[in-house]
């Protein structure tokens, strides 16, 4: 598997495939197993697909642009496949990836001597989000799980990236303050407005049905 990396798109488009797998998170330990140790091309390809966009969001906190931020992300995934059979089964995967972008994020400012603190305000608290809602995903099948969907991807960008770094990758408020430098208090905010934004949705969606 040499510089699988640029075997997948790397594109808005990659961001959107597969919607239903997108909507449906994978199974993490088992691909996570199958690209370290059965080198499966298509294990990547998957976990690519499901988690580029936060990857990217995450280096954008950091960097200037949008090319930059590819590139990072792109050059501490191919470190990491170099090293699949290590790096591929940390036991905290997930933290591990986020803190390495962050770390190369950090040093491509300090090389470029554009080193400045990230600073919270209303206009850039954006974040990336998938939604597995509770009991009502069973009241509403695939239409509702596809109107959760829509109302995440409206979250701005950093917001959904705390909500899904909370509720999908399982990190706690702590790590994820810790990676986007900003406080425990501040993820608690973000995480609630997101579900404010979700719960609204969702009432919304039942008072029609």
């Amino acid at each position: 598997m040499e510089n699988p990396i640029h075997q997948y798109p790397q594109t808005e488009t990659s961001r959107r495939a597969l919607h239903s797998e997108q909507l449906d998170p994978p199974d993490l330990p088992l691909l996570l197993y199958r690209i370290a140790e059965l080198d499966e091309r298509k294990a990547f390809s998957l976990f690519f697909r499901h988690y580029h966009a936060r990857m990217l969001l995450l280096a954008k906190i950091f960097v200037p642009s949008q090319q930059v931020a590819e590139d990072i992300v792109s050059d501490v995934l191919i470190k990491l496949l170099r090293h699949r059979k290590k790096t591929f089964r940390k036991k905290n995967f997930l933290g591990f990836l986020y803190t390495c972008i962050k770390n190369q994020s950090l040093d491509y400012l300090r090389k470029n001597k554009k080193h400045r603190h990230f600073s919270l305000n209303k206009d850039n608290i954006d974040f990336l989000v998938q939604h597995k809602s509770n009991p009502c995903n069973d009241l509403a099948g695939k239409q509702f799980e596809e109107i959760i969907f829509a109302c995440i991807e409206s979250l701005p960008p950093r917001r959904k990236l705390v909500y899904k770094m909370v509720k999908e990758d399982g990190l706690s408020y702590k790590k994820v303050a810790a990676l986007l430098d900003i406080s425990v208090r501040t993820v608690e905010v973000q995480l609630r407005l997101a579900m404010r934004h979700l719960k609204i949705a969702v009432d919304d969606y039942l008072s029609c049905k």
